[in-house]
């Protein structure tokens, strides 16, 4: 029987017999069950420096301009804070993940950021373990 391809992208291939991913090989007869799975982003140290510097331009503005350069140099450095926290919460992404189950127990297969890159090689396997079972 021919190897039908179901899906090759990424450095993932996927056929009627096996689940060929980055850094190991799976037969398709020995996997049990495929699942996605997301780690969502870390945004605390973010929200943390985001909220240092708020508190550092306001110390800054109210402390500060009274002729004492302090002051000034509190609510720069806090703005840049505030900006680089800011910006870093709002571009964290989550990880998502495919799972297979074996014999031998689940395993992350495969992890990305991208989550229709993640649905589309769970997809393939679904569709190469159906396929697979329909034609034995």
């Amino acid at each position: 029987m021919q190897e039908a391809v179901f899906y090759d992208a990424y450095g993932v291939t996927i056929t009627n017999a096996r689940c060929i991913l980055p850094e190991q090989t799976y037969v398709l007869g020995a996997i049990t069950s495929v699942r996605v799975d997301e780690t969502p982003a870390p945004k605390s140290a973010a929200f943390l420096a985001a909220w240092l510097g708020a508190a550092m331009v306001a110390f800054g503005l109210l402390f500060g301009f009274n002729g004492n350069t302090g002051g000034f140099a509190a609510a720069l450095v806090g703005a840049i804070l505030v900006w680089g926290g800011v910006r870093d919460y709002r571009a964290a992404r989550a990880w998502h993940h495919v799972l297979i189950t074996t014999a031998a127990g689940e395993r992350r297969a495969l992890s990305s950021r991208d989550p229709e890159a993640i649905q589309d090689v769970a997809g393939a396997i679904n569709r190469a373990v159906v396929h697979r079972a329909i034609a034995t």
